[in-house]
């Protein structure tokens, strides 16, 4: 009896280890399209991105996720979104380079984890909007969890910065 007990809470320590690490499930991040057209006023664009896109249930998965390594979590975090991006048929192409734009933005000074992205239209015209999770990579010199939202709206043809609002 005592080994499958073992077993079983080595299992399930891998599990949490594995969950913990940055790899994100395919369910957790998010695809998705949105019906709701996106404003085009600067200041109600703000107003959507923070009532429509931020406050999404998805923006919050991350709890257990450490900024420790988090330059190649984003890769496989932004490699997932794409992923899934191509399966729906959605410009997985822009989205890759709406998902470097924004890596490029945090200057390596800011540890950024891509959890969502969501296409609409913005006047008529195709854009991607991203839900980013951040944090200062170190605190007191340790790695610390995401627990700030970022959300970034890009013009997907232009790839051109439409919006961006930050709870911090």
């Amino acid at each position: 009896m005592v080994k499958p007990v073992i077993i079983f809470a080595g299992i399930c320590s891998l599990l949490l280890a594995h969950a913990t690490d940055g790899r994100p499930a395919r369910k957790t991040v998010v695809v998705a399209v949105l019906d709701n057209l996106s404003p085009a006023d600067a200041e109600q664009m703000d107003q959507f991105l923070w009532n429509q896109v931020a406050s999404r249930k998805e923006a919050g998965n991350f709890p257990s996720a450490s900024t420790s390594k988090w330059k190649e979590k984003y890769k496989r975090f932004a490699d997932t979104l794409v992923d899934k991006a191509a399966e729906q048929k959605l410009d997985s192409v822009a989205l890759r380079k709406v998902l470097d734009l924004i890596f490029d933005h945090s200057k390596g000074e800011i540890a950024y984890l891509p959890v969502a992205a969501y296409h609409t239209t913005m006047v008529d015209r195709p854009i991607w909007i991203v839900t980013v999770r951040w944090e200062y990579p170190l605190i007191n010199r340790r790695p610390t969890q995401f627990y700030h939202v970022r959300v970034f709206a890009f013009d997907e043809q232009a790839l051109t910065q439409v919006a961006y609002i930050t709870c911090g």
